[in-house]
């Protein structure tokens, strides 16, 4: 049989048939096997000097050991069903026609629950409980009948980095081996985990925050940085009604800064703050985890500073922010005097460089980066990490 078969309200596609045909055909007596010493250079050396007892014969000349092997060697049978039986067919013509999957639809044939949860996410034309989030069908417009695996690419990786920087503020590379590696480290995703229900939830707030259809479609780095950034709002450091209502018009005037930066670049060749630290870096290496890093930490600064989000606690404090920022901008070192190693995220604490105490503000200026057992106490201490803050400056700084 060949090509796809319609059988009642099935279908079905057999692949292969040429190699079954073949030894069904050699069955039946239909041809004689090649012999390696008459086609040179077809077979290699080894193989057209070697003793062949099966050289040249058809099944009746066979010898009793090959013609018993033959026959009672089994072939594995595979069948591989799909719900979609037009997804089957096309994938179906495709690989007949030499046209590859792309990466993403190889990975939707991966198991596991994780791909399954990316394709609820991003969507799947014509499968019904694979309908898409609205953050892809109403903020990227992806369209509901279309195949799509781009946007479940992009589900993916914003997956991916929502779990990696929840987990320890870092961030991570999201090019085709790091998501292979997501997807087979994650054979056994929990869809009903608390990460599937934060991200689906923050997904909820962005597209309530954004939804209202007055800016174009979001492209992969603004889709990834809103979500990024929303998760840190919403953790609940920051009075949700300080941030909410002017998250929308904080992130179109960033858009805004950013479309006059790329034309002043272009038409003037004068480079400002925004292309340096974020622009450029969505063009070459923009899925390598540092540059995402530098876009966030320079998105969520542009950002804070138009929506001025209260913290829960205002007066002594630094929210997730705020945290956040000061972590990356010291090159996740210590800055105490004596220290300058390496902090890691759960054990990171920020040090008001000007005492609270003493009038020194909760802002990220005013904000190093220490570990716990580092953190200066006594008034000698705070003296003198304020003197060595002060001459050394930020290791690390966003223009």
């Amino acid at each position: 049989m060949v090509g796809p078969l319609q059988t009642g309200d099935r279908l079905y596609i057999i692949d292969g048939q040429q190699r079954l045909q073949a030894l069904w055909a050699f069955s039946e007596g239909a041809f004689r096997l090649l012999d390696p010493r008459e086609h040179i250079g077809l077979f290699p050396q080894a193989l057209a000097d070697a003793s062949c007892s099966w050289a040249g014969r058809d099944i009746h000349r066979l010898d009793a050991d090959n013609k018993r092997q033959f026959f009672n060697t089994k072939l594995s049978v595979v069948q591989i069903e799909t719900e979609d039986h037009t997804e089957v067919r096309d994938l179906f013509i495709r690989l007949q026609g030499g046209k590859p999957l792309t990466p993403q639809e190889q990975r939707d044939a991966w198991p596991g629950k994780f791909g399954a949860f990316v394709c609820r996410i991003g969507g799947k034309a014509g499968i019904e409980k694979y309908p898409g989030h609205d953050f892809f069908l109403k903020l990227m417009r992806s369209p509901s009948n279309a195949k799509n695996p781009k946007a479940r690419q992009l589900a993916a990786q914003m997956i991916m980095l929502f779990d990696r920087n929840a987990s320890d503020g870092e961030f991570c590379d999201i090019r085709r081996r790091s998501v292979d590696a997501y997807y087979i480290k994650n054979l056994r995703f929990n869809t009903e985990s608390s990460l599937a229900r934060e991200f689906s939830s923050v997904l909820d707030t962005v597209v309530r925050l954004l939804g209202d259809g007055k800016r174009p479609s979001l492209v992969g780095h603004q889709a990834i940085h809103a979500v990024l950034l929303a998760r840190v709002l919403a953790n609940g450091s920051y009075v949700k009604d300080s941030w909410q209502p002017k998250f929308a018009a904080a992130f179109d005037h960033f858009n805004q800064r950013m479309t006059e930066s790329r034309a002043k670049e272009r038409n003037e060749n004068d480079v400002d703050e925004y292309m340096r630290n974020y622009g450029y870096k969505t063009r070459a290496g923009s899925d390598v985890a540092n540059n995402i890093r530098d876009r966030q930490m320079f998105f969520n600064l542009k950002m804070l500073e138009h929506m001025q989000p209260t913290p829960k606690d205002p007066n002594r404090l630094f929210g997730s922010i705020e945290r956040e920022t000061i972590y990356h901008r010291d090159g996740k070192r210590c800055r105490a005097p004596n220290c300058g190693k390496e902090v890691l995220w759960r054990d990171a604490e920020i040090h008001h460089v000007e005492p609270h105490g003493h009038g020194g503000k909760t802002i990220i200026s005013n904000g190093a980066l220490v570990h716990r057992e580092c953190h200066p106490k006594g008034a000698d201490d705070v003296k003198q990490f304020a003197e060595n803050f002060r001459q050394s400056g930020p290791t690390v700084g966003l223009d």
